[in-house]
């Protein structure tokens, strides 16, 4: 009987652990595409990116060329955390935090072909704020795919001119 027992709980917990361990949910998804773009790891992101993104990452994958080993070491050392995911049909946008800037952001995912990809477009700030609206955000899946830019760092260079 303590056999059967044993059995029992060990197939409840695998079968647990398989789902809450669901890899393509869009935390799992923005989790990964994140660390591997603040680590300058663009190859690595491209599975988790929707066509336009793609296009982007390679723009960066060829800018990454000219980055010395020293920044690179760098780069790994970036901690990204997503901290909250909210979901709205086959849309999903992801607030995290990077640690070299605690300011929060906003990635924009979208459900493709049954899968969650990073939307990197010039809509993903506007979609995001939408987000919680009673309209539901749109993609713009066809536009360029630009970088989420940090104004403070932008107003900092301007006012060391």
């Amino acid at each position: 009987m303590m056999k059967v027992l044993r059995t029992v709980i060990v197939i409840l917990i695998a079968g647990i652990l398989l789902v809450s361990c669901n890899k393509d949910s869009p935390k799992n998804v923005a989790t990964t595409w994140l660390n591997n773009f603040y680590h300058a790891d663009y190859d690595a992101a491209m599975p988790f990116s929707t066509e336009g993104t793609k296009t982007q990452l390679e723009q960066f994958s060829q800018l990454a060329t000219y980055v010395n080993d020293s920044m690179k070491k760098d780069l790994k050392k970036i901690v990204v955390t997503v901290k909250d995911v909210k979901e709205k049909g086959d849309t999903a946008v992801a607030t995290y935090v990077v640690s070299d800037k605690p300011k929060e952001q906003n990635l924009v995912l979208i459900k493709q072909n049954g899968k969650w990809q990073v939307a990197f477009t010039k809509t993903d700030k506007f979609n995001a704020m939408d987000f919680n609206s009673d309209l539901p955000p749109t993609t713009d899946s066809a536009a360029a795919p630009v970088v989420p830019v940090d104004t403070a760092a932008t107003d900092t260079a301007k006012n060391q001119d």
